[in-house]
């Protein structure tokens, strides 16, 4: 595989594969619990920075620091 980025081209070749057996759901809870703790919290971060956002009064004067779609307050 060839893919060019910033700094030049990249050559990608798979050279092999190995097969490891699927992990037991013990091995992984505490790795899951940690994801969705984490997934919680980011949550309920981003709930208060937009309320936050939402009482704020902001203008801005250079529409391209605007928040886009899908972006914090954005519309």
């Amino acid at each position: 595989m060839v893919f060019e980025t910033d700094v030049g081209f990249h050559i990608i070749k798979k050279t092999g594969e190995e097969d490891l057996p699927p992990k037991s759901f013990e091995e992984v809870r505490p790795q899951i619990k940690n994801m969705i703790e984490l997934k919680k919290h980011n949550d309920a971060v981003k709930q208060f920075v937009d309320s936050l956002y939402s009482l704020a009064k902001i203008t801005f004067a250079d529409t391209a620091f605007k928040p886009m779609n899908g972006m914090i307050g954005g519309k």
